[in-house]
């Protein structure tokens, strides 16, 4: 293993991908105006005629000549015989022995020709010509990004060809021994090449035209190989993978041998290990594998580069205040991206954090937002302001309900259903005892739990004891057991049997490793007998795919997660899984929409399906 070859800020490295770039010119292209939109002009564009090119008329009705029309008078009116006028509508040719149009709503048809009571005046309602567009006017200067109402304006000119800067071309090389291609089917240790057609998509998102190389395997002659071919055809490269200083990462090496590194690791996290080089003056850029460490390096490096050597600003995306809602440690020396949900609660806008991998792609597709903590501090406090860079759209936050607490499958059938219905639902998934301090802090407007009492029942305990004045309400009824694998090859059938295997568990503070306890504690087993009890887990699906990829035996799970995994199930208890909230809820929009759906037939229809479910008291309120 070596090591970096620096480690710089990245607005370093940002001035350094400056300088790279500053020789870089893009050539002009001429192309349809028809499909030219968002391209950028490459020299100014003139009227090629005058819009409009003829005397149109610009109101339905007919062309006259004005002095036919003088004496007009409403005691007085004026009978024009057939002759003496045309009938045009707006956008007709006014011919030229005409100049005036009076509106058919001025006239009164008879028989021959036509009565008028108001004399008209020359050119009224008459476009002359250019009165628009005069030939020769300067439509669109240089550098100009084409809009969709310039293409009108181009078109009414007579231009159909524009001269456009030529698009980026941005070749990308997905590499690694472990790739396989999206249609194909991964064997053990394998994995689907994703990060290529996800730059694909980013470079035509900024505008530029992404060529993708075919997977090349861990081989400093291949990687080589295909990076002079790509240097040499495209204006900029992505390598993706082998940034790092592992066994089998030739990208330092590559880089080196066909021009200069210019760096070699950044001070961010996730993303460290970006690199940027200058082959032939082309930038070429080392970008991590992991799928999040890509997609900062590709948000904050590559597209800085790219718009650099486009001329253009990109819009910068917009920042909001919010209250982060648990602490969050940070380590010094890099800048972190922290991926959160937003949700506004009362007055306040609530910054929930999401989970923190290089490799947890999810984590980006569920973010609202992300916060950047500065390397030069060791994390953020619960409770302290924040900026949040806004990932979507900032009008849904006022329509999203925050739910933070346990997770089950039938909260993403209710978060499909709000998004039908034009509301957001933001899960987290903390564990239920997380949920019911999330309601205590204000930072949540409903907590998905279920919390066996002392008593024997569910929920109601802990809402009493942590909360007050609170409301329940009933979701579902489901069945907690063993999740194994098929046939159930290891005769796991009670707790005791636990301590022989490999158990996936459940994080502290969520209701199923509090129903684990309650049972080692029942049946006088020792959690520290048990190889995995400090494996943790944040839903019941990541527990079953350890189960069902067979780096675990068993984990203590749902029904619906054993019948989405094919796994077998042994039933060990039915328990309640509620939701609670302050009874204000109760008249918020968001959660009309939330009870509407659990109430209806389609909701019902679609749990019943999946399997593992009780709904006979769905819906129904429990006063605290």
């Amino acid at each position: 293993m070596g090591i970096f070859l620096n480690n710089i800020s990245l607005e370093e490295a940002k001035k350094i991908i400056e300088e790279g770039c500053r020789t870089l010119e893009l050539k002009n292209e001429e192309i349809d105006t028809r499909f030219s939109l968002g391209r950028t002009t490459y020299e100014p564009h003139f009227a090629m005629i005058s819009s409009p090119h003829f005397t149109a008329s610009a109101m339905d009705g007919i062309a006259v000549n004005y002095l036919h029309t003088l004496e007009a008078d409403i005691t007085k009116p004026v009978f024009l015989e057939n002759s003496k006028y045309e009938v045009v509508d707006t956008g007709d040719l006014v011919r030229d022995d005409f100049d005036a149009v009076i509106m058919v709503e001025d006239i009164e048809e008879v028989e021959g020709g036509v009565v008028i009571r108001k004399p008209a005046v020359p050119y009224q309602n008459i476009r002359p010509i250019g009165e628009d567009i005069a030939m020769g006017t300067m439509v669109l200067p240089s550098k100009h990004k084409i809009r969709a109402i310039d293409i009108s304006s181009l078109l009414a000119a007579g231009i159909n060809k524009v001269s456009v800067y030529e698009k980026i071309r941005v070749g990308i090389i997905p590499t690694g021994d472990e790739l396989v291609n999206v249609w194909e089917s991964p064997d053990k240790g394998q994995l689907i090449d994703y990060n290529s057609w996800t730059f694909a998509a980013m470079i035509e998102e900024w505008g530029g035209n992404p060529i993708r190389y075919d997977i090349v395997g861990d081989s400093y002659e291949l990687i080589r190989d295909t990076l002079k071919r790509a240097v040499n055809e495209c204006h900029m490269v992505i390598l993706n993978a082998g940034s790092a200083k592992g066994r089998g990462d030739f990208t330092e090496e590559v880089l080196k041998s066909l021009g200069e590194v210019k760096f070699h690791g950044v001070s961010i996290k996730p993303g460290r290990p970006a690199s940027f080089a200058l082959i032939k003056d082309t930038p070429v850029f080392g970008v991590p594998g992991y799928p999040v460490s890509a997609f900062f390096v590709m948000d904050n490096i590559v597209k800085h580069a790219f718009f650099k050597v486009k001329n253009e600003s990109f819009r910068e995306r917009e920042r909001v205040e919010a209250y982060i809602s648990r602490k969050v440690v940070s380590s010094l020396k890099n800048d972190e991206f922290l991926r959160v949900k937003l949700g506004k609660v009362g007055q306040k806008l609530v910054a929930s954090p999401l989970g923190r991998g290089a490799g947890v792609t999810m984590s980006l597709t569920n973010a609202d937002g992300v916060v950047k903590i500065d390397k030069n501090h060791e994390g953020i406090e619960a409770g302290e302001k924040v900026m949040v860079e806004i990932l979507k759209n900032k009008s849904n936050i006022d329509k999203t309900l925050v739910s933070i607490g346990s997770h089950d499958i039938v909260m993403d059938i209710i978060s499909d259903m709000m998004n039908m219905e034009g509301y957001d639902l933001s899960s987290s998934h903390v564990g239920s005892m997380g949920g019911i301090m999330a309601l205590k802090r204000n930072e949540a407007h409903i907590a998905p739990i279920h919390l066996l009492g002392e008593n024997g029942i569910y929920n109601i305990d802990y809402v009493k004891r942590y909360l007050g004045d609170y409301v329940i309400l009933k979701l579902i009824k489901r069945v907690q057991g063993f999740m194994v694998q098929k046939g159930n090859p290891l005769n796991i059938n009670n707790f005791k049997d636990l301590t022989r295997i490999r158990y996936v568990n459940r994080q502290k503070g969520s209701g199923t490793r509090l129903l684990l306890d309650y049972f080692l504690e029942k049946n006088e087993v020792d959690k520290n007998e048990i190889n995995g009890y400090t494996r943790e887990e944040l839903t019941h699906l990541t527990v079953a795919a350890q189960i069902a990829g067979k780096s675990g035996d068993c984990g203590l799970g749902v029904l619906s997660a054993a019948i989405c995994m094919n796994l077998d199930f042994i039933p060990i208890a039915n328990e309640d899984y509620d939701i609670v909230f302050h009874k204000s809820m109760l008249e918020d929009e968001r959660f009309k929409c939330f009870y509407k759906i659990i109430t209806s037939k389609g909701f019902k229809d679609k749990v019943m399906s999946i399997g593992g479910y009780d709904l006979e008291d769905t819906g129904k309120i429990i006063y605290v």
